[in-house]
C-alpha cells in the first residue's frame, strides 16, 4: 500500500495520511466483501434448499423451475454484482478524494487560484496531468491506466451495473471491457459482475497511482521542518 512521509505530518497542508488511510480504506472494504460474499452466498443457498424441501412437493415442475432461477440470478447476479460493485465506487470514490486533496496541496504551495474542478474537459486523469502541468510547469503522468475502473464506477453508480440501460456505443464498451479484462463478466449477457482479481487490481492500480501522485508532490516541495532540515 502507498506510504507516505511521516516526518511531514505536521506540515500544514499535507495530504498522505489521509490519502493513505482513504485508499487503505477501500482495500479494507474489498478484502471483508471477498472473505464475507462466500458466506452470504452460502447461507442464501441453504435457505433456499430449504425452502424447496418444504414447498417443493407442492410446485408445479415450471413454477419450481423459475424459483430456482430467481434465486440464481439473485446470487450469481444482483447481490455477486452489487457487492463488487459497491467495492469499484468505494475505490474510485478513494481515488478521486485523494486526487483532489493532492492537487489543492499544488495549488496551495503554488500560490495560484486555478482549481482542478474548474478544467472541464477530458477524463479524470487527463485533466489531472493537464492541471499539474499548468501549475508547476513540470510533466506528471499516472504510472497505470484507470480508464476501465472509471467506466465500471459509473456504470454501477448510475445504473447498477446493468447495460441494458447503456446506449449502444457504451454498451459496446461494456462489452469489450468483459472480453479484455480477467475477473469481469456478465450475468445474463447484461449484469455485469466482478470477481475479487479484478478488485484486486483496482486496488493495486489506484495505491500506485495515488503514490506516483504523492512522490510528485513531495519532490517538487521538499519539506523543512523548523530546524531548517
Amino acid at each position: 500500500m502507498m506510504e507516505f512521509d511521516i516526518h511531514r505530518l505536521f506540515e500544514e497542508g499535507y495530504p498522505g495520511l489521509k490519502v493513505s488511510a482513504r485508499i487503505g480504506s477501500a482495500a479494507d472494504y474489498q478484502q471483508v466483501i471477498e472473505e464475507f460474499f462466500p458466506v452470504i452466498r452460502d447461507q442464501l443457498n441453504v435457505r433456499f434448499k430449504a425452502r424447496m424441501r418444504k414447498e417443493g412437493a407442492v410446485l408445479h415442475e415450471a413454477d419450481l423451475e423459475e424459483e430456482t432461477d430467481i434465486h440464481k440470478w439473485m446470487v450469481e447476479g444482483l447481490i455477486a454484482g452489487f457487492l463488487g460493485g459497491s467495492v469499484v465506487v468505494a475505490i474510485w470514490a478513494a481515488f478521486e478524494q485523494g486526487v483532489d486533496n493532492i492537487a489543492e496541496y499544488v495549488r496551495e504551495k503554488e500560490g495560484l487560484p486555478l482549481r482542478l474542478c474548474d478544467l472541464k474537459d477530458g477524463s479524470l486523469r487527463q485533466k489531472t496531468e493537464k492541471y499539474l502541468f499548468s501549475l508547476t510547469r513540470t510533466e506528471f503522468t499516472f504510472p497505470d491506466s484507470l480508464a476501465d475502473v472509471q467506466f465500471l464506477r459509473n456504470i454501477y453508480a448510475h445504473h447498477n451495473g446493468d447495460t441494458n440501460t447503456l446506449s449502444v456505443e457504451q454498451r459496446k464498451k461494456a462489452q469489450d471491457i468483459v472480453r479484455s479484462t480477467q475477473g469481469v463478466s456478465f450475468v445474463d449477457d447484461h449484469q455485469i459482475v466482478i470477481q475479487s482479481t479484478y478488485l484486486q487490481s483496482c486496488v493495486s492500480r489506484v495505491d500506485s497511482c495515488l503514490d506516483a501522485l504523492l512522490r510528485f508532490a513531495e519532490s517538487k516541495y521538499p519539506y523543512e521542518n523548523g530546524d531548517g532540515k
